[in-house]
């Protein structure tokens, strides 16, 4: 992805050190978590949490999601409502939905 891109904000919820180790890497970002215990079962921030994500994935300059990810489809609605046009949505990989 070559799009004049600066800055990454990465969301996930992966917990597999490698994958996030070699993102890490590949893209020189520091890793935030949102969640001081990652054990601690509370859903109010869970929430909280998602949604913060979802605006700031939705006010991207671009936004790559996964097509199989219901997070990354209510993203892409979001940017849909902002106005952000589908060439400014890119997808890792897997068909389109539908396909």
């Amino acid at each position: 992805l070559d799009k004049g891109v600066n800055r990454v904000y990465l969301a996930t919820d992966a917990t597999e050190e490698d994958g996030l180790d070699m993102v890490k890497e590949k893209l020189g970002i520091a890793r935030y978590t949102w969640v001081s215990n990652p054990d601690e079962n509370d859903l109010r921030k869970a929430i909280t949490v998602a949604n913060i994500e979802i605006a700031i994935c939705a006010m991207a300059a671009i936004f790559l999601g996964t097509r199989t990810s219901n997070f990354s489809l209510t993203i892409r609605e979001e940017r849909a409502n902002l106005g952000k046009g589908d060439a400014t949505n890119e997808f890792l990989a897997g068909p389109a939905r539908g396909e």
